[in-house]
């Protein structure tokens, strides 16, 4: 169980590094996009292009005038997308910023929860390991059921004793 609370607790720190590095580090992260972008397929460009209606990394001209259907905003006139795909990616991620923001804050916010939880429970193993009563016998457990009442504890005796019945 400790292993889990510090393999939760890692994958927390590794998420809020990674906002803050891609907070603290857009012109990194553009470089590396351009970088990306030279490397990959041209199959992979293509859908790229065609999904966010764009040409080119930063504009059509990168083509040479050879275009592929996913960089035409007209196929019958051959007229390319304006737009290079890395702005309209960025375009697409500004609009959705929030949304995404949101999913973030989301997936920490459980992280942190399911790390808080996991911490709380190793506790109480640890103390009841230590007190010698076993986890099962605590407040936990739902599966056991409470001690039963003798009889002679469920009768009552009245408080007033002077007006026993008569005896016939």
């Amino acid at each position: 169980m400790g292993k889990y609370v510090a393999i939760a607790g890692s994958l927390l720190i590794i998420e809020i590094t990674l906002v803050a590095y891609t907070v603290a580090n857009k012109q990194a992260i553009t470089d590396q996009a351009a970088t990306t972008w030279t490397s990959i397929s041209d199959s992979l460009k293509f859908l790229i292009q065609d999904r966010f209606s764009c040409c080119g990394y930063t504009s059509y001209t990168e083509w040479s005038g050879v275009y592929d259907n996913s960089c035409l905003s007209d196929v019958a006139t051959s007229t390319p997308w304006t737009t290079g795909c890395y702005i309209a990616v960025i375009t697409w991620l500004d609009q959705d910023a929030v949304m995404l923001g949101g999913i973030v804050s989301g997936i920490i916010a459980l992280t942190v929860c399911q790390l808080i939880l996991s911490s709380k429970l190793l506790y109480d193993i640890v103390k009841s390991e230590k007190s010698g009563v076993p986890l099962a016998n605590t407040k936990y457990d739902r599966t056991t059921t409470p001690p039963k009442k003798d009889k002679a504890q469920l009768i009552e005796p009245s408080a007033d004793t002077s007006q026993a019945s008569p005896n016939f």
